[in-house]
């Protein structure tokens, strides 16, 4: 049996794939009431990261302080500006 390849299941049951929230390059100012313990300010999504406990995470970095990653949880309180370079032309 070895090499023979299970039947497909029909489309009714494929599971939804999940979109991240935020793109690389979109600015996110996280709110204080996030419980974060950054520094406030403006920080970048330098990363997309895989789906953690049903949720999506991101590698951050303040703009302050570019040589400083840190990661985030989709679901903190912010504000988002999206920015990429593509966009600005």
């Amino acid at each position: 049996m070895y090499g023979r390849v299970p039947p497909r299941p029909p489309r009714s049951v494929w599971r939804v794939m999940a979109e991240h929230r935020f793109k690389i390059g979109e600015l996110l100012f996280p709110a204080r009431s996030a419980g974060l313990n950054v520094p406030e300010g403006a920080y970048v999504v330098v990363k997309r990261l895989p789906e953690r406990d049903g949720e999506f995470e991101y590698q951050i970095k303040n703009l302050a302080k570019p040589d400083e990653a840190r990661c985030a949880r989709e679901s903190i309180e912010t504000k988002s500006v999206a920015q990429s370079s593509t966009d600005a032309v």
